[in-house]
C-alpha cells in the first residue's frame, strides 16, 4: 500500500463542493486550473449565503454582468473570468442590508465605501472573512483558499421618464462625486474645495463634517449622491438602471418589467436567479452574446494575485511555489533492479544453478542435497509465477504462457524426483533440464522481449485524451496497462484529507471504457513493472494547491523507473498571443510544473 495519511472529512458542519469541482478543465479552449477552482469555489460558498439570506427573508436579486453571461451561456463562469457579480433594486438591497449582518456567518463581511477604507465604488461586497488568514481549521474549511473572496452587488434605481430631468440629476451626481474624490485624492486646493462644499450645504440643506475630518467629507459625499440617486420612485419610472458609472456615462437604462420576475438556471453546481428577460438583458449588453470568444478587460486576473502580492510585500518575501531547478533536468540512472525482467532473469540462473547442483549431488549419491535442490528450485518457481501473476495479471494470455512452463517444469522435477526416491537409476535430469529450457524460451518471449506502456489517466474525461496518444510499436509484443489515478484533497501540509471510501471512489475505474487492461493504483508496483514508456497527465506532483495523486506516481519518483516520461495535456487549449495574458498567466499551471520539467 502506499503511504498516504488519511484524516477524517474536512468540516462536517459545511457540505464541501466535489473533488472533480477542483480539477483542472479545458472550457472553451481555456485551461482552468484548481487555483482558479478554489477562488470560484470560495464565492460560491460566498454565493449561497446571500442567497439563503434573500430566500429566508423573500429577496429578490439578480446574476449580473460576466455572471449574468457565464450562467446563460457557460452554466457557470465565463472560463476567462473570476469573480461573482450579482443586482439587486435600490429598496431590496436596503432590505438585505437591513439583516445581513447579523445573518451572515461569522468572519464574513461587507465592503461597502463606509466600512472599507479606499473602497470608492458605489457597490457592495461581500466577502468570506475581514482578513487574509492561514489558519490551519480555516484553510481545510476553505479548500486550502487564504485569499478573501466575495460577491459584488449591483445597485439598480429608477430613471427619471423624461431625459432631460435625467441628465440633470446625472450632472448633479457627477459633480458630487467630483468634489469627493478630488478631497480624497488631493486633486483639489483647499480653497476650492472648502467653496464647493459650502455651495453643496446651501443646495442640498446638508450638514457635513468638519474640514479636518477628510474621509469623513468623502463619505457623507457619497451618502448624498446615493440619495439622488434613489430619489425617483418606482411609480414614477419605467426604466430602471447601474446609475454609476453608467447612466452617468450617459447611458440608457432597462425597461423596469425586465426584473419584475426571476428564473433560476444552473450555474456550476448551483443554480442562480436571472431576470425572465434574459435574452434581451444580454442581446442589449452583448450583441450576438450566444457567440463565444474571448475577451477580457476587466480587473487583474486572477483577481486573488493582488492579494497575494500585498502579502509578499508584508512578508517580505515570495509566496511558496514551484521554482525550476537546472539539476531537474539530470536525467537519474534508471534503476530496473527490482522490476521482474531482472528478477525473472535472475530467477533463470538460479533455476538453472538448481539443477545443476541437484545433478552433482545425485552423481555422489548425496540424495538429501538432491532433494533439496529440488525443492528450492520448485519454491522459486512457484515464487515466480506469483510475481508474474501480480505483474502481469492472471487473465492475461501472457502471464498464462509462461505459469503453463513454469508448471510443465514443476511437474518435470516432481516426476525425476520420484523416481530418485522409488530407487530407479537416473544419470541426468534430462526431462527437468528439458522444461527449463522451455520455461527460459516462454520467459524470454513473454516478459523479458515484450514492451509495457504504462497510460496513468487523472480521469474519465482526461482519459479520452490520453487514449488518442498511440506508441508506434510494430508488432505485438507491447502490453499496454492503464492505471486510473485518484486525484485526493490535501491539506496545506500534504495530508490527504479523504476516507478510505471515498479514495476508492475518487478513481472512478468502473467508468471508463471495458476496452483496455485496467490496473488498480494500490496494486500496481511501479519498482515491479518499470515500464519502457510512462505517458502522464498530473503535472505537478505535490504542487497543486488542492488536489494530488498518490505519491507514488509523482513524476520525480516515477522518472527512475522508465526509459521514457511524457507528458500529455488533459487536452488541446486554443491558440493565444501575447495580448492573452490570463492565458499566459494560467501556463504555470500546466507548463511550469515538476511533470513537464521533469
Amino acid at each position: 500500500m502506499y503511504s498516504i495519511q488519511v484524516v477524517n472529512s474536512m468540516c462536517e458542519e459545511k457540505k464541501m463542493r466535489t473533488i472533480d469541482f477542483f480539477r483542472d478543465e479545458i472550457r472553451n479552449g481555456f485551461y482552468i486550473p484548481t487555483a482558479i477552482k478554489q477562488s470560484w469555489a470560495s464565492e460560491l460558498d460566498v454565493l449561497a449565503e446571500i442567497d439563503r439570506i434573500c430566500e429566508k427573508h423573500g429577496i429578490p436579486y439578480y446574476a449580473d454582468w460576466g455572471t449574468l453571461l457565464g450562467a446563460v451561456r457557460h452554466g457557470g463562469f465565463v472560463p476567462w473570468d473570476d469573480d461573482l457579480d450579482i443586482c439587486m433594486k435600490r429598496e431590496d438591497y436596503i432590505r438585505f442590508r437591513s439583516v445581513a449582518d447579523k445573518e451572515l456567518p461569522g468572519g464574513f463581511t461587507i465592503h461597502d465605501y463606509k466600512r472599507k477604507e479606499d473602497h470608492w465604488l458605489f457597490l457592495a461586497r461581500v466577502v468570506n472573512h475581514d482578513r487574509m488568514c492561514f489558519e490551519e481549521n480555516y484553510l481545510k474549511e476553505h479548500y486550502n483558499y487564504p485569499w478573501l473572496a466575495g460577491v459584488d452587488i449591483f445597485i439598480k434605481d429608477y430613471l427619471y421618464m423624461d431625459m432631460d430631468m435625467e441628465r440633470k440629476r446625472d450632472k448633479e451626481i457627477l459633480n458630487i462625486i467630483s468634489v469627493a474624490d478630488g478631497i480624497i485624492q488631493g486633486g483639489i486646493n483647499k480653497a476650492s474645495a472648502l467653496s464647493k462644499l459650502n455651495e453643496i450645504k446651501k443646495r442640498y440643506f446638508i450638514k457635513l463634517p468638519g474640514k479636518n475630518r477628510t474621509r469623513d467629507v468623502a463619505v457623507a459625499l457619497y451618502e448624498l449622491a446615493e440619495k439622488l440617486m434613489s430619489k425617483v420612485e418606482e411609480k414614477d419610472s419605467d426604466t430602471i438602471g447601474q446609475v454609476f458609472p453608467w447612466i452617468l456615462k450617459g447611458q440608457d437604462g432597462e425597461p423596469k418589467k425586465y426584473y419584475d420576475k426571476t428564473i433560476r438556471i444552473p450555474f456550476e453546481d448551483t443554480t442562480i436567479p436571472v431576470p425572465a428577460y434574459y435574452h434581451i438583458v444580454l442581446n442589449q449588453r452583448y450583441p450576438n452574446y450566444q457567440v463565444v470568444f474571448k475577451e477580457w478587460d476587466g480587473h487583474e486576473y486572477p483577481a486573488f494575485e493582488g492579494q497575494k502580492k500585498d502579502m509578499e510585500r508584508l512578508l517580505g518575501e515570495s509566496m511558496p511555489e514551484f521554482k525550476f531547478k537546472a539539476s531537474m533536468l539530470e536525467r537519474p540512472k534508471n534503476d530496473d533492479s527490482g522490476s521482474l525482467k531482472t528478477i525473472a532473469g535472475r530467477a533463470l540462473e538460479e533455476l538453472s544453478d538448481y539443477l545443476h547442483s541437484a545433478q552433482s549431488d545425485l552423481e555422489r549419491g548425496n540424495i538429501e542435497g538432491f532433494s533439496k535442490g529440488l525443492t528450492d528450485a520448485q519454491q522459486l518457481a512457484a515464487d515466480i509465477g506469483t510475481l508474474v501473476e501480480q505483474v502481469k495479471g492472471e487473465d492475461s494470455p501472457y502471464c498464462l504462457n509462461v505459469i503453463s512452463s513454469l508448471q510443465t517444469f514443476c511437474d518435470a522435477l516432481w516426476i525425476e524426483y520420484q523416481k530418485v526416491e522409488a530407487g530407479e537409476e537416473l544419470k541426468e535430469l534430462l526431462l527437468s533440464l528439458k522444461a527449463l529450457g522451455d520455461l527460459s524460451i516462454a520467459i524470454r518471449e513473454n516478459i523479458l522481449e515484450r514492451v509495457e506502456i504504462l497510460y496513468l489517466p487523472i480521469g474519465v474525461k482526461e482519459w479520452r485524451t490520453l487514449s488518442q496518444v498511440k506508441y508506434p510499436a510494430a508488432d505485438d509484443k507491447t502490453d499496454i496497462c492503464i492505471v486510473p489515478l485518484p486525484l485526493l484533497r490535501k491539506d496545506i501540509y500534504g495530508n490527504i484529507l479523504m476516507t478510505d471510501d471515498e479514495i476508492v471512489q475518487a478513481s472512478h475505474i468502473y467508468e471508463y471504457p471495458e476496452e483496455g487492461r485496467y490496473f488498480d493504483w494500490t496494486g500496481y508496483d511501479i519498482k515491479l513493472h518499470c515500464p519502457e514508456v510512462i505517458y502522464i497527465q498530473n503535472p505537478y506532483d505535490d504542487r497543486n494547491p488542492y488536489l494530488t495523486v498518490p505519491p507514488d506516481f509523482y513524476a520525480s519518483f516515477i522518472r527512475s523507473y522508465t526509459k521514457e516520461l511524457i507528458y500529455v495535456p488533459i487536452g488541446r487549449t486554443s491558440e493565444f498571443g501575447a495580448d492573452d495574458t490570463n492565458d499566459q498567466y494560467n501556463l504555470k499551471h500546466y507548463v511550469t510544473a515538476p511533470g513537464v520539467i521533469y
